[in-house]
């Protein structure tokens, strides 16, 4: 059986957290959330490689969980950043968030900016698992 540490997801919720609140600031400036989206790639991005140096899990189960995710990752915040927020491109997601988010929509989109952080502690949850798994070879479910 393998137990969570708490800690461990307490330091990502955080760190994405913390990241999200400077991106809202960010987004004071610019009215352009599309950045939230940036963020949440980079906090589970970081959630792998934390969970992937800390974990007491075999080596190659933290290798193929950082590799991924950073693979997952970087091709994700690239193309966001590339073709979204560099160009000011606002996705129509959040367009549509706007015209419904009519009154307090700054501070609306700081809960929703802190949702994101949530969501993505959670779903870095498997990855804290995995690091934590001292097999040192792949089961079934891991292929």
């Amino acid at each position: 059986m393998i137990s969570l540490p708490l800690s461990e997801l307490l330091s990502v919720f955080l760190f994405a957290s913390t990241l999200m609140l400077l991106l809202w600031l960010t987004y004071l400036q610019t009215k352009n959330p599309t950045i939230v989206d940036l963020g949440w790639t980079i906090s589970i991005a970081f959630a792998a490689w934390f969970y992937g140096i800390r974990g007491g899990g075999d080596f190659l189960h933290r290798a193929i969980i950082i590799s991924m995710v950073t693979f997952w990752g970087f091709r994700l915040s690239s193309h966001l950043f590339l073709h979204r927020i560099l160009p000011k491109i606002e996705d129509g997601r959040y367009t549509q968030l706007k015209k419904i988010w009519t009154k307090n929509t700054d501070w609306i989109f700081l809960g929703f900016f802190e949702l994101q952080a949530i969501v993505a502690t959670i779903l870095s949850i498997p990855f804290l698992i995995i690091t934590q798994n001292s097999a040192t070879s792949l089961t079934y479910w891991e292929y």
